[in-house]
Parts: structure tokens; sequence; C-alpha cells
């Protein structure tokens, strides 16, 4: 929302909605079996691109920008940059070399189906999450100044 967002990465959020998240804790403290893991996370995930492109649609008042492609050698660059920067500020970079390197390109579907069955985990799907998270931010955008 504070446009700051200028190359898409290509690296994948899984949003989730943080009610979903907490009924799922419940869910296996309550129904969990002892020992067992379970993945509280939706199944699909979404590039930055299809999150800005989301967030135009539903607000286009904010006229955000589709943030543009670059190589993933360009990437590294930028990274690299950013480290080397970090270094002078004293502050972390927003982009490590190393989150390229295990990230960029990097479709993370999650198999939810154990959380579904054994737990009963239903979160609403990401672009409902993504939706709800925006109205509230819309909605309390003097906050976040």
């Amino acid at each position: 929302m504070n446009k700051q967002i200028p190359v898409d990465t290509k690296i994948t959020l899984n949003w989730i909605d943080v009610k979903d998240v907490a009924e799922g804790c419940w869910l296996a403290a309550e129904k969990g079996r002892s020992g067992e893991r379970y993945i509280l996370a939706n199944e699909q995930c979404m590039t930055i691109t299809d999150t800005t492109k989301l967030a135009n649609e539903l607000y286009p008042e904010l006229k955000l920008k589709i943030p543009g492609a670059v190589p993933k050698l360009m990437l590294f660059a930028i990274a690299g940059i950013m480290e080397c920067l970090a270094k002078i500020s004293k502050k972390a970079p927003a982009l490590t070399r190393k989150d390229i390197a295990m990230f960029s390109g990097l479709q993370q579907n999650f198999d939810i189906s154990k959380a579904r069955k054994e737990l009963g985990f239903n979160p609403k799907k990401p672009e409902r999450a993504v939706t709800d998270a925006l109205a509230y931010l819309m909605a309390h955008k003097a906050l976040l100044k």
C-alpha cells in the first residue's frame, strides 16, 4: 500500500487469515493426535504481481503499479547492492541473495489434506484473506503512516 515494491522477485506468498491459523491451532490442540504435525496454511500461493492486481481491482484509487519482471541475474545484483547498503546503514536488507536463491521461482503450494481431514481445518481462500486484509488496512490507513 506504500507503493514500495518496484520489482516482482517471483517469490510466492502464502496468504492466510490469522484467524484461520488461530483456529487451526485450537483445532490441533482439541483434535490433533499427539506427536503429529499439521500444516496450517493455504494450499495455493500468490505472487506479488497477482496480489497487486487483486489490490488494484479492489481499490483502484490506490493506483498501485504492477511490479516489473526482471531477470533472475538482475535480482541477484539488486540483492547484492541491498546487502552492501545494509552493512553501511546497519539495517537489515529488504532482499538478500539467499532469498533469491532459495525462493525465487519456487512455487510453494502445500498439501493441507491431513489438517482438513483430521482437524476440520478449512481456511479462507488466499484471495479472500488478501481482500479482508486490504479492507482492514484501508479502514485503518491513518494508523499506517
